[in-house]
């Protein structure tokens, strides 16, 4: 790589730790990976299976333009979730449900939800874990029941130990450069799975000298 670029580190080759690597590179730095295990992903992989793959934590995204630009340049084709999945989505509290929350719960829920808009205090405030917004924006049964299950299967991680600024903010701030409408709304996946993103954003990490070290972390 060229001496006079920029050198960043990323740690962890899952989701986040791609994405900033690829936005890294757009902005022309010289860009080292470390990671643990031998293939990036993180708790996101596609396990291939004789009746159908199977994914062990996100099967989909929501898409964004953002995202279709970024499938588009890393070679990826994006397909919409089929009607049965649609229909057979479930959150895991103690048990696999549908919709976990009881008929106070959901009222308590939408009146909070209201309330929020109408006093417009739905964006983070400063400092606010993603717990703590949950908590005086959805109620404490809809982050519990709601929130963490889903949070935690993306992120790995519980909404107390998450910024509440960092993972919602964006979706309130104003942005610089208005993309296009994706070509297919609501829930997409990778053609082949999701492990099929990482495998084909490494690709393009690694062809703009992307150095992914798996020995061991700085």
């Amino acid at each position: 790589s060229s001496p006079s670029r920029p050198k960043a580190k990323v740690i962890g080759a899952g989701f986040s730790g791609m994405l900033e690597a690829y936005f890294l590179v757009k902005k022309g730095y010289s860009v080292s990976i470390f990671e643990r295990a031998s293939e990036p992903g993180g708790l996101i992989q596609t396990h291939k299976q004789p009746k159908g793959d199977t994914e062990t934590a996100a099967n989909g995204f929501i898409n964004t333009g953002l995202l279709q630009k970024i499938a588009d340049e890393i070679g990826i084709e994006l397909v919409s979730a089929s009607r049965i999945a649609r229909k057979n989505r479930f959150l895991w509290n103690s048990r696999p449900e549908k919709w976990p929350l009881t008929l106070i719960e959901t009222l308590g829920f939408g009146l909070k939800i209201a309330l929020a808009k109408l006093t417009q205090s739905l964006a983070p405030q400063a400092l606010e874990t993603l717990h703590d917004w949950g908590v005086r924006n959805l109620g404490r049964a809809a982050t519990q029941k709601l929130l963490s299950p889903g949070i935690l299967g993306i992120y790995a991680s519980t909404p107390e130990e998450l910024s509440a600024t960092l993972i919602l903010g964006r979706f309130f701030e104003q942005p610089k450069n208005k993309l296009p409408k994706p070509r297919l709304r609501g829930t997409v996946a990778p053609k082949g799975g999701m492990g099929e993103w990482f495998s084909a954003l490494k690709r393009y990490l690694l062809t703009h000298e992307v150095e992914f070290i798996t020995s061991a972390c700085p």
